[in-house]
């Protein structure tokens, strides 16, 4: 069976409407796929509607995510799921970028952006594990300048 929501969420320039449904029927992505623990999928459809064509010149955008779960959820517990997902995402991704200015990297040989990614992260985590009042580019500077500051982690 499916289960629909839909949430609009104005957003200072724009409006953003997602439609997420949830299904728990599945058996022929299990045929195909052999997803082991594999539960339901979710669907969500994002209509992003810019007021004054402020995207680019686009009036509004469109995207579909797909996401598979190994628990059946219905459509709101998918919603609050999702949004959490986004929330994380987005916020590593702005550490990430005004600490590292990943958005600017220059990097782009063969697998090297992506292998800074992941040492980014791993510093990222690494640096979240210190406790204080400190900044984190304070903490970033430190582990820098002192091997010493890297071995007490």
């Amino acid at each position: 069976h499916v289960q629909e929501l839909t949430e609009t969420i104005p957003n200072g320039s724009r409006i953003e409407t997602r439609h997420y449904m949830v299904t728990d029927n599945i058996v022929r992505l299990q045929r195909l796929h052999e997803w082991e623990g594999l539960q339901s999928v979710i669907r969500v459809d994002r209509k992003r509607e810019f007021k004054n064509g402020k995207n680019k010149g686009k009036d509004s955008e469109i995207e579909t995510a797909y996401y598979l779960c190994s628990r059946v959820l219905s459509a709101e517990q998918a919603a609050e799921y999702v949004r959490g997902h986004w929330g994380i995402e987005n916020s590593l991704h702005y550490v990430l970028d005004v600490s590292y200015n990943e958005d600017r990297s220059r990097i782009r040989k063969e697998n090297a952006a992506e292998n800074m990614n992941i040492l980014r992260k791993i510093t990222t985590n690494m640096i979240r594990t210190v406790k204080g009042t400190k900044s984190f580019k304070f903490h970033r500077v430190q582990f820098l300048l002192s091997d010493q500051k890297i071995k007490e982690l």
